[in-house]
Order: C-alpha cells, then structure tokens, then sequence
C-alpha cells in the first residue's frame, strides 16, 4: 500500500521546534530585557555626580551586554531553524572581524564618544612635512618687556582672566573677528604662551610679538616658536618620542612659561628645556624620568595620560612635579636653577597629577601650591618644606585624575575643583602651633554636583566662579558654595574671560562670546572656529587671539584695546 503525504507536510529538523506562522523573534522575554535596559540606562543618564563620560561607558556596557544576550538567545534558545540560526551566528562573527580589521578609535572626546578611522589611515601629524621645512629666515630679535603679555598657561593672572582690556562698543560682530592667518600643526594640548619681541632690522626697529606652542610630528616632540603677525616658524627644537593614547589622544600637553628672554618646556615623556627666545637654542635640559630611574613604559603605568604641568618660575627657580617610578617612593616636586639647571632641592612624598604648581599668599606666607595625584600641598619656596596637606583630594593619574588648577580666592582660602564626581571644595589654609606641619588646611564647604571641571578650569569674577561643569557652563556662589545657575552645553572646552565678555571655545571648535547676566548669559556671537577635538587653552596677545587644536591653529584679531596701566 502506497503512504499518503498530506501536502501541507514538510520535512523539520528533528531537534529544532518549527516555527509557526507569525511567531516574533522578539519574544516577551526579551522584550522585557530591553525594557529593562532602557530603564538602568535612563537612570544613569539622570543620575548625580555621575559624569557624562561613566555615563555614556555604563551606558554602553549596558546596550552591548543586551544586545549579546539577545543574540546568546537567537543563537541558543530560540525556535529558529539550526540552519537559520548558523547563518545569524556566522554573519555576526564576519561583520564583527570586519569591522575590526577595517576600523579603530583613534580618540575619545571628554564624554568618551569615539573618533573611529581606518586602520590603515596615518594620523594627521604623520602626513605634515618636517618643522624645519617650515622656518624661514628671520631678523635677530629680542624679547621686550610688554604690557599685554600672556607668558605662561591660563595667562599672567595664573587663571583664565584678562581685565585690562575694553571691548569695542556694539563691535561683536561676524565680521568685527578678522581672521589674521590659519596653519596646520601637529598633535599636542600644549597651548600658546606669548612676549612681546623687537625684531632688528638693518637700520631700523619694530616691535611684533612671538608666541611658543608644543606639538608631535610623527616621532618627535617638538616646541615650536612662531611670529605672531604670520604664523610662520622662528625655530623649533625636536625631541624624540612619541606620546599616544585614545583616551589622551597625541602629542605633549604641558604649556610653555616664559621668562626673562628663556621658554622652559616640559615633554611628556618628561624631558624639562631652558631654551632662548631669542635664538631657540637649548641652555640647559633635564630627563625627570632618568632623575627617579623610571622608563617611559613604568611612567606611564603611572601617569598615563602623559606629563602635563607647565613649569612654574618663580624667584630664581623653574619647579615641576618630579614623581616618581612605580613600587618606589615619589618626590611631589623639583626645583632648579632657572640659569643654569643646578638641581636646588626635591620636597614632598606624592606622585604628580596633570595640573600644575602655582604661587599663593596664604596667611601672610608666600608658598607654592601644587594638586598631586591624592592630595593638596602647601610647599616653601626656598627649600621646598611643607607647610600643610590637604588629604581628602584623592584620585588617581591613571584614574579619576586630577587636572584643574587651585584658585586663590582670598588671603587663606582656596577653591579646588574636580570632575570624575568630585566637583568642588573651599578650604582655609592658617597658621597652627600643633600638628606637624606650621599650617593647617580645614574645609570651608564641599558640593559634588558643581564645577565638575574634567579637562577645564575655572575664573572667579566677583562673588561668582565661572566653569565648566561637565560640559555645561556654570555659576557658583563663592560664599556658599551653592549654583547661581547652570545653562549652555559646550563640552569639555576651555574658557577665558576677556573684560566683561567670556569667550568659550567648544570642544568641538566654534567659538562663543557670551555676556554673563544674573541667571546665565546672553551669546553675543558664534564663529566656526574650528572643528576637531580643542582641548588646548586659549592664549590673548594684546588683542589677538590665539588658538590651536591637534590638527590645526588660528589667530583672530579681536575688536578690543588693551589699557596701560
């Protein structure tokens, strides 16, 4: 007898279940995980202190983790075909070796969103011809001393304010901000530090300007000098090396100090150079690596993000964090001749942060102060000996780093701000009989949720501090503690307060010039400045300002004079 076949019978796999018509491959159990994640990711996108950049890392942990699970069950669980589900798992696991071989992040921006190109693709500083290609010949010059300098990082006020200037009246317009010239650079978050020079020419003199950037150019970290009128290279010294991260992106960070006709410079591999403005030739330099016998690779296991403070001269001395190797102890800073590099002394037990030392009066006492990995110190100029510790600034410089400069607000008291949750912190600095050291800190007041200044710092105008918090502009009540307010999304950008008008680099490029008003600001004007990643801070030569990304620089003319005083 012949088997009758119904029709509607196919052959199925005899370990598979089949598939009925209309089943989703979304079943409710996973709908429910989706859910779920939408849900934790909401919450973390609300929650306080967090930052944006653990936001976005948990976030996105979260959405993988989904997705993987989703996938484990299409591959493992669900009701589809063995052979359909061999096709899912082979596709993924092609796109995913793909997409591997042909891409990779580069760089992240403060909040960790990836700059993502091809493998194969060289940096932009690998594609720029050698430095030296670039100077031209240039008449003998001279530094001079003059009124509008901007001689060091944040500028002479040590913070980032210029009060000796007037805006042009109704004058901030697209077309008051004359473009002056625009170059390429190489990588680097060095930003600009300008003097006034007086080129000499046969029979005649005039008086220009010179301003001096760090920047990497493939295998050499180099520190360049260039006229402020054009742009063109003076001199440049090279050294090698190359310093590179995605979460710190390329190049040397620190900021150049200029004193007295010398430019001292510090690598991020650690390499510290007196150099002459005038000639830009090497008078002295140090390896603060060779000093505490560490390697680049221990050093930055350590610090990983590179060395980043700007030497500070202060008296006789050029002083810098020093550090030291892993497993050994740290020197919190160094001090040297600034004429002829003769080490004076080393003070203090702590490994450097990515901030950098200043000068303060506290309580009558002229004193550096420095933000080390885990602390805040008090340190006499003389002989480097502590004068206090302030121990509850804690982190780590391959974590939860700290990078903002210490504000002085008064004769005592200093601000200290902090992303990564921190936020900020007041804290008095007097005179104690007891106790180990000849000064005490104590808090004033403490408020994580304010000024959350990652890459960034702060300017006190007034009874308010001005920042950056997380990416979003910030008013705090220097008295309490508390937020006048909170408005405006920029990044993790710079600022520099020019008179009245706050000028606010993006982390993306454009430049805002904001009015600040009681309850947040009125944007005067926007331009397109530039557009890459711009975490280097802004520099105001009388009244051009200069800025810089790891791609390319620019100097604007800004509507503005400067008042003698």
């Amino acid at each position: 007898m012949t088997e009758v076949t119904s029709p509607n019978t196919t052959e199925t796999d005899p370990i598979a279940e089949p598939v009925s018509v209309g089943t989703s491959i979304l079943p409710t159990g996973s709908k429910k995980l989706f859910i779920l994640s939408a849900i934790i990711i909401t919450i973390l996108r609300i929650a306080e202190p967090m930052d944006g950049a653990m936001t976005n890392a948990l976030s996105a942990m979260v959405a993988i983790l989904t997705f993987a699970l989703y996938l484990a069950w299409l591959l493992f669980r669900s009701h589809l075909s063995i052979a359909t589900r061999k096709r899912i798992g082979l596709t993924s696991c092609i796109i995913l070796v793909i997409v591997a071989c042909m891409f990779k992040i580069t760089a992240v921006d403060g909040f960790l969103i990836p700059t993502i190109r091809l493998r194969w693709a060289a940096a932009p500083d690998q594609s720029l011809a050698s430095i030296n290609d670039e100077i031209l010949a240039q008449d003998t010059i001279s530094t001079t001393a003059g009124h509008f300098d901007f001689p060091k990082f944040l500028g002479p006020k040590g913070q980032p304010l210029i009060t000796d200037a007037i805006w042009n009246e109704d004058s901030l317009t697209p077309e008051s901000i004359r473009q002056q010239w625009r170059r390429p650079i190489g990588a680097g978050w060095s930003a600009y530090s300008a003097v006034s020079v007086e080129a000499k020419q046969e029979g005649s003199k005039s008086v220009s300007g010179i301003a001096i950037t760090m920047q990497q150019r493939d295998n050499q970290e180099i520190t360049t000098a260039v006229d402020i009128e054009s742009g063109a290279p003076i001199w440049a010294i090279t050294n090698p090396g190359r310093h590179e991260t995605v979460l710190g992106g390329i190049g040397p960070r620190s900021t150049p100090t200029i004193k007295n006709g010398k430019v001292y410079t510090l690598g991020a591999f650690g390499i510290l150079n007196c150099i002459d403005v005038s000639t830009g030739n090497v008078i002295w330099t140090h390896d603060l690596l060779a000093l505490i016998g560490s390697s680049a690779e221990e050093d930055a296991s350590m610090i990983s993000w590179g060395r980043s403070s700007s030497p500070l001269v202060v008296d006789n001395l050029i002083i810098v964090p020093l550090g030291g190797k892993p497993g050994k102890p740290s020197h919190s800073l160094i001090a040297f001749d600034s004429e002829t590099g003769k080490e004076k002394w080393r003070a203090g037990d702590r490994q450097v942060s990515y901030s950098s030392p200043i000068v303060a009066t506290l309580d009558g006492t002229r004193q550096i102060v420095i933000v080390t990995e885990n602390n805040v110190e008090g340190h006499a100029i003389e002989d480097g000996a502590l004068l206090w510790q302030y121990n509850d600034w804690t982190g780590f410089s391959n974590s939860r780093a700290s990078t903002s400069q210490p504000v002085p607000i008064n004769e005592t008291d200093i601000l200290l701000t902090k992303g990564y949750g921190y936020g900020a912190a007041r804290i008095k600095i007097t005179r104690s009989a007891e106790g180990k050291t000849p000064f005490v800190a104590t808090e004033v007041w403490t408020n994580p949720t304010v000024l959350k200044t990652k890459y960034t710092n702060v300017v006190l105008v007034g009874s308010e501090i001005i920042g950056l918090s997380d990416g979003v502009l910030q008013s705090v009540d220097v008295e309490t503690g508390e937020s006048n307010w909170k408005k405006g999304r920029f990044g993790h950008g710079q600022i520099l307060m020019v008179a009245d008008v706050l000028i606010v680099q993006n982390e993306n490029g454009p430049l805002h010039f904001l009015k600040l008003q009681e309850r947040g600001f009125q944007e005067l004007l926007e331009i397109d400045a530039m557009s890459d990643l711009s975490w280097a801070n802004l520099c105001l030569f009388e009244n051009q300002l200069l800025i810089r990304n790891s791609v390319e620089t620019v100097c604007y003319q800004l509507p503005l004079s400067r008042i003698s005083h």
